[in-house]
Formats: C-alpha cells, sequence, structure tokens
C-alpha cells in the first residue's frame, strides 16, 4: 500500500533528482521546499557529527 502512495505521488508531483551543488540561483528561493531545502538537509546530514547533537543529560 505505501508503495501504492509512493508512486501516485511520483506521478502526480514528479521526482526530479537534486543538483549534487548547493550553488542556489535566485530562481531556486521562488521554490524553497523542491529546490532549497532537500539539498540543505541532505548536505547537513552528510555533515553531520556527533557533536553536533545536544544532549541535555540532567
Amino acid at each position: 500500500m505505501v508503495r501504492r502512495f509512493i508512486q501516485e505521488a511520483i506521478q502526480k508531483w514528479e521526482a526530479r533528482p537534486l543538483p549534487d551543488s548547493l550553488d542556489f540561483v535566485e530562481a531556486d528561493f521562488r521554490k524553497p521546499k523542491e529546490l532549497v531545502l532537500p539539498r540543505l538537509r541532505r548536505w547537513w546530514q552528510e555533515n553531520l557529527t556527533a557533536e553536533d547533537y545536544y544532549w541535555d543529560e540532567d
């Protein structure tokens, strides 16, 4: 069932590969959810280290 929902979403909204570059152009910011945030999220996940997390141990 999940696979069906994914396929329907891909057909409806299209799936486009993201460029590897973090160089943004002004037009990218017209669709930040599609063109900016996913690239920043991918960069953040690839560069995340244990020190980046904050744990309150109290």
